[in-house]
């Protein structure tokens, strides 16, 4: 069986379910399956071809640099590559819209089964009424017709395709997994004393995490304009940022302007807090900072289900989150410590919160850690999307 999984951005340009699924490989490779990705050369300076750690063999097409055609483009390429190809299979994808449809058929037309992997929750028909809902309906529907299966992380991301009429034998919800391995409580003090050492952290501070790309979606700057009133009570409490500055998906130059102007307000806050609060950009060692933490904060207002979030929890950490749009209650509503308003006073409410009840915040820990051990293991995910692959390559291809 081979499975190709095709990327806006790949390794090593960070991109949530892009890095996931580059986790998730070696995996798949321990059970006899053979996986490749197809993806946009960007930047230009990548090689067309070559091998990621693992064994994981990744194809770069040039693609528009206009990045309202740069998804089109990616997905012409994927499908004339696939046509001088012989062979089936099956293509898996993140994205999927109206201008895609014609590269999607000819992929399908070429012997390979599609499977959609949703990622994120966007608005619904809530506030949508008349012409204009039915239109949305119909598109959406179209867009994901050709797929054998539509895979989802979370029931809620479930019932937002449901109100489009995805049928439900197309349906899996197969929720994100965590290496438990490489992220693990620190065994011991000391353990957790050397990753604060290195960071320049005194082992009584009371420290929080914030992971996630600098933009206005993730809101970081709720935790950082809220953490002056947790030094005010807790003096030498240092706030942790780590993530990138640069967003591989900027779709116009509006929308680069806006975020730029967003991350300078954001230094601007973190500059004049001093040692407080510290920004850290990309980092390769995330489970240090997880072990260092006393709490994760996980500020957005959208998400597909946020893989942070499940890390933290198999670092044994209180989470503490918005309900955002897409919030998978669900799956780990009972285990995270949820923000009661989307303001600067009520996360500093919080977050306080937690610094004062430690007893609490174990707690939040404890539970969080119980629960990624029995539901969001690796083994249980690659054996989860194991059986829809096997399942879809059993069906006919209609065309």
């Amino acid at each position: 069986m081979r499975v190709s999984w095709v990327f806006p951005h790949f390794h090593p340009v960070l991109a949530g379910a892009a890095e996931r699924f580059r986790r998730y490989a070696p995996h798949f490779g321990k059970r006899g399956l053979a996986v490749d990705v197809m993806t946009a050369r960007d930047p230009s300076n990548l090689p067309d071809f070559e091998l990621l750690e693992g064994g994981l063999p990744v194809r770069r097409f040039e693609v528009s640099s206009d990045p309202r055609t740069r998804d089109q483009k990616l997905y012409e390429q994927v499908a004339n590559q696939l046509a001088a190809d012989s062979g089936s299979g099956i293509v898996q994808t993140i994205k999927t819209e109206r201008n895609l449809l014609p590269a999607l058929r000819r992929i399908r037309a070429s012997g390979r089964h599609l499977v959609q992997v949703c990622t994120m929750v966007e608005p619904g028909l809530e506030d949508i009424r008349g012409l204009a809902r039915l239109k949305r309906q119909i598109s959406t529907y179209l867009t994901l017709r050709p797929y054998s299966a539509v895979v989802t992380s979370s029931r809620v991301m479930a019932d937002w395709h449901r109100q489009f009429g995805v049928p439900e034998h197309k349906m899996h919800i197969i929720s994100n997994g965590v290496d438990t391995i490489r992220f693990r409580p620190a065994e011991d003090a000391s353990e957790r004393d050397k990753c604060r050492e290195a960071l320049g952290v005194s082992k009584a501070d009371f420290v929080v995490l914030v992971a996630g790309h600098l933009i206005p979606r993730k809101r970081p700057h709720l935790v950082v304009e809220a953490w002056r009133a947790v030094t005010a009570a807790y003096p030498s409490a240092v706030l942790l940022l780590a993530g990138s500055a640069k967003r591989p998906t900027v779709r116009s130059f509006e929308e680069e302007q806006d975020i730029a102007s967003y991350q300078q307000s954001v230094f601007d806050s973190i500059n004049a807090q001093g040692a407080n609060v510290r920004w850290l950009g990309e980092r390769s060692d995330m489970e240090v900072l997880y072990r260092a933490a006393d709490v994760f904060a996980f500020p957005t207002e959208q998400e597909g289900f946020g893989n942070v979030i499940l890390e933290a929890m198999s670092s044994r950490l209180p989470v503490i989150c918005a309900e955002f749009r897409g919030f998978p209650k669900a799956e780990i509503g009972g285990v995270v410590a949820l923000v009661q308003g989307d303001t600067v006073e009520a996360w500093a409410e919080a977050l306080l919160k937690l610094a004062r009840e430690p007893i609490l915040a174990e707690h939040l820990g404890m539970n969080g850690y119980a629960l990624v051990s029995r539901k969001f293991t690796l083994d249980l995910v690659i054996s989860q999307f194991q059986q829809v692959y096997q399942g879809v390559l059993k069906k006919p291809i209609s065309h």
